[in-house]
């Protein structure tokens, strides 16, 4: 389930969706959120300080938070790598995450001696290129950093740069910030997208926070499928219902609504998506500024082009339906992102279903 902290964006979302059932969910299986991660640490002199906010370095710090994070990523066949800026060194991969491996990579980060005279985050940040050309699908890039002392470049422009180059890259900031300046750095780069920004201190200290900050980032739960043929409609908890402050003049009510799914290669709307959209008209009827993009999604499966005219289709039936509903074709606009936009991995089946989807989001 998406912390909403952690979200940079209002976001109605829709699920509009054709058949996907389960007799009897058992056990909650574990599936893919990304397809690749990289985490990128900062290895630079003011890492290797004594932590002003702790008894240790922050690099000591980021070392053991590293070590706990990767007991609770699942090895769940991304690909993975681990590099190390300031100076600059590839520890490990791009390869299929494998969690042993990994930590004999993370335990060769130094946190003590001497680092990068400076923080040489822009380069660093440019050499992802180098590992994004590699990869295909979403990727999650987790930025250890106490933002300091850059040299070579801005980093916030250069981390533009790559999510330019890779739109379905979030950059994930774990701060060992001491200082304002490193703080807003690495602040507006995790705001490039809806990505996650944590404090690392406070990530250490807290186990319950670990577990969240990974499931959030590496893989979403749902029912085991009763049967190995079973395709599995996701629970509610990955969109759960939630209503905000009624509207003012000034600001309409926003409402998330749980989400649901295309059937494979199918267009139409049943009965419980146009139950969803009803949801979605009354909220537009009761918030008459509120003005609305209707977003198709597809899976990997097919053609790039095929899914964007798929994309389009879907799109286009959720907005004929809210027309025909009442709701002014002014206050719409459909968009298709084909494959281009995936909510999680299509690495398993159960990562397609979600994709195959509509999202509601609102204009502003």
């Amino acid at each position: 389930m998406k912390n909403r902290s952690m979200l940079k964006m209002a976001l109605v979302s829709i699920a509009v969706v054709g058949v996907l059932a389960l007799a009897h969910p058992s056990v909650a299986k574990q599936i893919p959120r990304i397809t690749n991660f990289v985490i990128l640490v900062d290895q630079s002199e003011s890492m290797l300080n004594k932590d002003t906010l702790t008894t240790s370095t922050k690099a000591t710090a980021s070392k053991s938070l590293l070590m706990e994070l990767a007991d609770y990523i699942p090895e769940l066949g991304y690909s993975a790598a681990l590099q190390q800026f300031s100076p600059e060194k590839r520890l490990i991969g791009p390869s299929t995450f494998n969690r042993s491996d990994f930590k004999a990579a993370i335990a060769n980060l130094h946190d003590t001696g001497w680092g990068g005279t400076t923080t040489a985050l822009a380069p660093a940040l440019d050499e992802l290129d180098r590992i994004m050309n590699r990869f295909t699908g979403k990727t999650a890039v987790i930025l250890v950093s106490d933002g300091m002392d850059n040299r070579g470049g801005d980093p916030v422009a250069a981390a533009q740069r790559i999510h330019d180059a890779y739109p379905n890259l979030c950059f994930h900031v774990i701060s060992m910030a001491e200082k304002p300046s490193g703080e807003r750095t690495l602040h507006e780069i995790s705001q490039l997208g809806p990505c996650a920004y944590v404090d690392g201190r406070e990530l250490l200290a807290d186990r319950q926070k670990r577990e969240a900050f990974v499931r959030d980032i590496f893989y979403v739960e749902v029912p085991e499928a009763a049967t190995p043929t079973a395709v599995i409609e996701p629970p509610p908890v990955i969109e759960p219902p939630v209503m905000r402050a009624p509207a003012t003049k000034s600001t309409p009510a926003m409402a998330t609504f749980p989400m649901a799914y295309f059937a494979f290669d199918k267009s139409g709307l049943n009965g419980k998506a146009r139950s969803m959209l009803d949801q979605v008209a009354g909220e537009m009827d009761r918030n008459s500024g509120m003005r609305i993009y209707v977003g198709g999604h597809t899976d990997s499966t097919g053609s790039a082009a095929y899914n964007q005219n798929l994309s389009d289709r879907r799109a286009k039936a959720a907005y004929d339906y809210l027309r025909d509903k009442g709701i002014a074709a002014d206050r719409m606009q459909t968009v298709g992102y084909g494959e281009r936009m995936p909510k999680v991995s299509n690495i398993t089946a159960e990562g397609r279903a979600i994709n195959r989807r509509v999202e509601v989001t609102i204009r502003n």
